[in-house]
């Protein structure tokens, strides 16, 4: 399957679809950041305490990067 091209508004309204999030809830914009950059395995670490979050950001890392690229 080849990866769809996506404005970062476009993925940050995928991943609050995703996890049930209203739009524009800064924890989406955070979770799609970590995503995108491919921090969520440093930033996993120091979440442990919020286990909810963390798994949060890992499903998003693995469902943006099997399916989508940021355009500008």
């Amino acid at each position: 399957m080849a990866k769809q091209g996506k404005t970062a508004r476009e993925l940050q309204v995928l991943v609050s679809e995703w996890l049930g999030m209203p739009f524009g809830d800064h924890r989406s914009e955070q979770i799609k950041i970590l995503a995108l950059n491919d921090t969520w395995r440093a930033m996993s670490a120091r979440h442990d305490d919020q286990p909810d979050f963390r798994n949060n950001v890992i499903s998003a890392s693995i469902l943006l990067s099997e399916r989508y690229t940021l355009e500008d």
